[in-house]
């Protein structure tokens, strides 16, 4: 049976954010992932995203850019477990955030 080996994603929206103190914003968003099939059991993640908020109202701005990576060991199809580190950055306010996240994931439901 074939399995992927890699697995590339880019999402990109545009649209309008009111807010009940400053107003409406425009709003444009990113975000760019690569899946890299290690194993059939084992896939490492990069994700790369970015939230653009410029203020209608004023020439207030806000920017963030923050880099996801994950390390999955897959049981089955629809369960697996994750260990997600992050790094975030708001150039304006000079402000960084990063963490590791422990998560496990299930579902249930036909896959295709």
């Amino acid at each position: 049976k074939h399995r992927e080996k890699i697995k590339f994603g880019n999402q990109l929206t545009f649209g309008l954010t009111g807010t009940e103190f400053d107003g409406l914003y425009s709003t444009l968003n990113y975000q760019g992932n690569v899946d890299l099939y290690i194993t059939s059991r084992v896939v490492i993640n990069v994700s790369i995203a970015g939230t653009y908020n410029n203020s209608q109202n004023s020439d207030t701005y806000y920017l963030n850019l923050t880099n996801a990576n994950s390390l999955s060991y897959v049981f089955s199809p629809n369960t697996r477990i994750k260990i997600n580190g992050y790094f975030s950055r708001r150039p304006e306010l000079n402000e960084n955030q990063s963490g590791v996240l422990f998560q496990f994931v299930t579902g249930i439901g036909k896959r295709n």
